[in-house]
């Protein structure tokens, strides 16, 4: 990312981890996956990024089902 842009992240949010941060996907024609899928809280992303020098803002939807998250560098 150049100085001065920003990314926006919107991702499902929930309160739990995953075991291992796996978890199981069914595709519409029956395959199956497993993927991983890590539940970010956002105080935790926040610190993850700030070493990058990006200046992070998180937030979870009213109902608790939605992360939206904004950076700049």
């Amino acid at each position: 990312m150049r100085p001065g842009g920003r990314v926006h992240l919107i991702d499902s949010h929930h309160d739990a981890e995953l075991p291992g941060h796996v978890q199981n996907r069914i595709l519409n024609d029956g395959r199956e996956f497993r993927i991983v899928k890590r539940f970010w809280q956002p105080t935790e992303l926040t610190a993850a990024v700030a070493p990058l020098g990006w200046h992070l803002t998180a937030h979870v939807s009213p109902n608790s089902h939605i992360l939206h998250a904004e950076a700049r560098l």
